[in-house]
């Protein structure tokens, strides 16, 4: 090996912090959605049989993590969150603590009874689709939820 691939190969190992190589990544081929699932979590059961997404809960049980995608009636994302959002609020009692709606993509997030919920959404395939990761937890996860977060990507998909 030479010393220029060490050298690379060093500064790769560098670049990540301790932990960030040990998260595994799970790629949703029906929508494209992509994201990190964190160190203490473990799948619910395989993929859902429509292939949307999946469900990981933490080691704990404290917390689940939805990484998934769906289609946009319309082609309006926009719209899509607002359902989104009110159907969380209707139907499952989330009162709503913040909300960042744009035409590319959504954030909004919730409390009920000491429990949160962050959700992160992505306009995906012309917005026609979208992907997310929603995750509901208990205390204080939030580094966990960025990270996550920041790490879904809307890549190809089988439906798009």
């Amino acid at each position: 090996m030479t010393m220029h691939k060490l050298i690379l190969i060093f500064a790769f190992v560098l670049t990540f912090p301790a932990g960030a190589l040990a998260a595994d990544t799970y790629a949703n081929a029906r929508y494209g959605a992509t994201a990190i699932v964190p160190d203490g979590f473990d799948p619910m059961g395989p993929e859902q049989p429509n292939g949307d997404g999946m469900i990981f809960r933490s080691h704990s049980g404290g917390a689940l993590l939805t990484i998934y995608g769906a289609d946009v009636p319309g082609g309006n994302f926009e719209a899509f969150i607002n359902a989104q959002i009110a159907h969380e609020e209707s139907y499952n009692g989330w009162s709503m603590t913040g909300r960042t709606i744009t035409p590319d993509w959504a954030e909004y997030t919730g409390s009920i009874g000491g429990r949160f919920l962050s959700v992160r959404t992505l306009a995906s395939c012309g917005g026609r689709q979208a992907v997310s990761t929603k995750f509901e937890y208990n205390g204080n996860m939030g580094s966990t939820v960025s990270k996550v977060e920041a790490s879904l990507k809307a890549g190809p998909a089988t439906g798009c």
